[in-house]
């Protein structure tokens, strides 16, 4: 509650919480899921854990929609679940994003990206991503079927919702920031603005 008052939005996640202690947090104020399915106890029947209390509960659910971090059936199932307008499409990406396969590091440890795909150089166990905003768009269409104007406020007003940031993030209305993506028919990005201004055009 503490962090709600201070304007922190708080999140539940990478963790092996049971079903009541992570009511008990969204109780207390937790308003999202923190890459769900991902380094969490899952689901079950018995044991819902962290899992079951935010897929039961109002709070968004971040997902990484990189077709790796999770099935296309588990990103559809999500978004029958929670609804659109519940579910945030975020990256989870390491330095590696946008780079070419070698080696990088996130943090302390050394992470070997193969065919796009990070994991821990130690014991090969993913470590984050490399998806960009760009293909996650991509992949939500493909992976549901839907026209881009409906996933992507996953990638836009969902996200500033979650962070009490609507109010000038999120949708082109007046009166708010002009961020805006500029994106061709195959939903490449051709230009991008920040504050009204063009900032990059491809």
């Amino acid at each position: 509650k503490a962090a709600g008052e201070l304007g922190i939005t708080a999140a539940i996640g990478h963790s092996g919480a049971d079903y009541d202690t992570a009511m008990s947090a969204i109780a207390a104020g937790a308003q999202a899921a923190t890459h769900t399915f991902n380094a969490m106890l899952l689901l079950h029947q018995h044991r819902p854990a962290i899992l079951g209390a935010v897929l039961e509960s109002d709070v968004y659910c971040e997902a990484i929609c990189d077709g790796r971090h999770l099935h296309p059936g588990i990103v559809r199932l999500l978004l029958k679940t929670k609804g659109l307008d519940r579910v945030v499409a975020i990256t989870g990406s390491i330095m590696a994003a946008g780079l070419p396969d070698g080696k990088y590091h996130l943090g302390v440890n050394e992470v070997v990206v193969e065919d796009g795909d990070a994991k821990l150089a130690s014991n090969g166990v993913r470590a984050g991503s490399t998806l960009t905003t760009g293909q996650a768009l991509k992949n939500l269409a493909a992976f549901t079927g839907q026209p881009v104007e409906r996933v992507l406020p996953l990638l836009t007003l969902n996200p500033a919702r979650l962070i009490g940031m609507e109010e000038r993030k999120g949708s082109i209305a007046p009166g708010k920031d002009a961020d805006l993506v500029v994106l061709d028919d195959q939903l490449n990005v051709k230009q991008t603005y920040v504050s009204g201004v063009c900032v990059y055009a491809g």
